[in-house]
């Protein structure tokens, strides 16, 4: 019930809106057309593709930046973890640990032993992650040599040195060194105490990571990366200018795992930021790991610039075209409309003249053949008060002119496209449909009356014929057009009209029992000299005693049933146009369907006096 009442109110609006645009002048029911049928939606189509783009990039600059923050956390444990492991071995190595908690007599007696100590040095050569190995020994007997360092009044005093005294964990720090040129380096430290038991005293293990190694592995064009420890500054980053800062960024480090994600500003810039924490093994350090994609502003601010582009160019190009046409109609229709006018008032001079191959240039066209019938018929009249002699003759001759002018095929064509018009602009697409292949119909009856068809000419009209049939059978059958691709049917010329009596006596005979599945075959072939047509149905067939009297009909002017009218005027019109050779043979069974075969000659001699009996017999 619902759906009954929604149904007639759009049609009632519908009828509303048009009563309405038929107030106006065409060119504002253009415009309004325009605006209803083709500017709203395509603001509608471009605001959903922006929106719809804006997140289909928001959505891949996301998952960029989580898979990027990923394999940095990801590369970080996999160094820390490694570090931690050359941490353990130095700690756990006991003649490390006797050489530097000794008491030698001499330096000489402290470098023999620590020549032979190897194990520093091919860490650092087999590990490319470490900067520096250092290690710092409170013991007044030994001095600085390679790894091995003196605790001095100095180092004492630095954080780092400080922080390992207080903890027997593991400590990551960052930590500022100076290169040979004097510029600052930020490097992520490892800091671990060793204690050294046996001579009571404690050193201090200390494992730089190498900044180029960092770069290798994290560096990424695409996005931003800062690394830092704890709140000390930033140690690694992709951008040179924010090393040994703070984070662009407050962060709470009082939680044991921070994390922030979204369109934050970071360093006075804008864009997508995902700030996570990864936390070394047997380590209360934490490390701040954030990821900055400042691409996705400028992205997204591309993509709707773009979008709005187009927008606005769908938009504009459509109205420009619309404006420029309806101006041109205007100025045709007005033209129209002046000579119309002056033809009410009895003038018939018209000198303006419409341009164009369309339906108001046939409109146009209709008027000035109307003009010209008027002012032939002016005349007749005239010359009948002259002689009223010839009264009833000039009468007679009027009336079968007018009769002549009803049945102008030209005007009858612009009668059915002026309905089909009509018929398309109120949605009725089916019924336009069916009157534009009506048309074209008409057009190949009248226009093929005197004069031989091409095959392929032919042929279309039997398919137009077959979609007008289907309108109305639905799918009580289906068709199947089969040409041997060596026939040339462009230029293959045959009598016009011959095959649709017979396609017609398929459905009405043939299918007429048939509620649907039915099938009509045309096969078109080349045997030998002849070209063969084959129309075949499955429909019910035709009895014995049936088809004998079809076929004595067939080639017999003395017709016992008028249904074999249609297809002895066939087999006439080819044996007087092509010879006696040629003609109609039928194939029949009961309940097995029927054929139809014509056959004609492949070459022909079509001379010009042949023109004349085409539609004879």
């Amino acid at each position: 019930m619902n759906s009954c009442n929604l149904g007639g109110n759009s049609i009632r609006n519908s009828k509303k809106l048009f009563s309405y645009l038929n107030k106006m002048k065409i060119k504002k029911q253009l415009y309004i057309v325009y605006i209803i049928a083709a500017f709203i939606p395509v603001f509608v189509i471009g605001i959903s593709l922006i929106y719809t783009t804006r997140n289909i990039i928001t959505k891949q600059h996301v998952s960029q930046v989580e898979y990027d923050n990923t394999r940095v956390r990801s590369i970080m444990l996999d160094v820390t973890t490694s570090i931690s492991n050359l941490s353990d071995n130095l700690f756990n190595d006991e003649i490390l640990k006797n050489i530097i908690s000794k008491d030698y007599k001499s330096d000489k007696d402290y470098y023999d032993a620590i020549r032979n100590y190897s194990k520093i040095t091919t860490y650092l050569k087999n590990y490319t992650e470490i900067f520096d190995i250092n290690i710092y020994v409170d013991n007044d007997s030994i001095t600085n040599y390679g790894n091995i360092k003196k605790v001095t009044k100095e180092v004492r005093e630095n954080e780092w040195y400080k922080r390992a005294m207080k903890s027997s964990s593991y400590i990551w720090m960052t930590v500022e060194k100076k290169d040979r040129a004097k510029n600052s380096l930020y490097l992520l430290r490892h800091v671990r105490k060793i204690p050294l038991v046996k001579a009571n005293k404690v050193a201090i293990l200390t494992i730089d990571i190498s900044k180029n190694y960092l770069k290798s592995r994290i560096g990424n064009n695409l996005m931003l990366t800062d690394i830092s420890v704890n709140d000390n500054p930033i140690f690694y980053s992709s951008s040179k200018e924010n090393i040994g800062k703070s984070l662009g960024i407050d962060i709470d480090y009082s939680k044991d795992y921070f994390k922030m994600y979204g369109k934050k500003r970071y360093n006075n810039q804008d864009g997508l930021l995902k700030i996570t924490t990864q936390v070394p093994v047997w380590s209360s350090d934490k490390l701040y790991i954030a990821t900055v994609d400042t691409g996705v502003i400028s992205d997204l601010s591309n993509i709707t610039l773009i979008c709005s582009i187009i927008i606005i160019i769908c938009a504009i190009v459509p109205f420009t075209m619309i404006a420029v046409y309806t101006r041109t109609f205007s100025e045709r229709i007005l033209t129209l409309r002046r000579d119309m006018h002056k033809v009410s008032n009895g003038d018939y001079n018209i000198t303006e003249q419409i341009n164009g191959k369309d339906e108001l240039f046939e409109v146009y066209q209709d008027l000035t053949t109307m003009i010209e019938s008027i002012k032939k018929m002016d005349m007749e009249i005239y010359n009948e008060r002259i002689s009223k002699q010839k009264l009833i003759n000039h009468q007679q001759r009027m009336e079968f002119e007018m009769l002549s002018n009803q049945i102008n095929p030209h005007f009858l064509y612009n009668t059915l496209e002026t309905i089909r018009m009509k018929a398309f602009n109120v949605g009725a697409r089916e019924v336009a449909n069916a009157i534009k292949l009506l048309g074209k119909s008409m057009r190949y009856v009248l226009e093929s009356s005197k004069k031989p068809a091409t095959l392929f000419s032919e042929l279309e009209y039997i398919q137009i014929y077959l979609s007008i049939i289907m309108l109305r059978f639905e799918e009580k059958f289906n068709y199947e057009i089969d040409v041997d691709k060596t026939i040339d049917t462009e230029n293959y010329r045959i009598l016009p009209l011959l095959l649709q009596p017979i396609i017609e006596n398929s459905i009405l005979h043939g299918l007429a029992d048939i509620e649907s599945g039915g099938r009509i075959n045309i096969l078109i072939k080349k045997e030998s000299t002849e070209l063969i047509i084959d129309i075949e149905d499955n429909g019910t067939g035709i009895p014995s005693d049936e088809l004998s009297r079809i076929l004595v009909d067939v080639n017999s002017s003395k017709i016992s049933n008028k249904s074999s009218i249609g297809l002895y005027n066939i087999n006439q019109r080819i044996k007087l146009f092509y010879g006696r050779d040629y003609g109609i043979k039928i194939q029949s069974n009961d309940g097995e369907g029927t054929k139809v075969s014509l056959n004609l000659p492949l070459d022909f001699d079509w001379r010009l006096d042949n023109d004349e009996s085409i539609h004879s017999g």
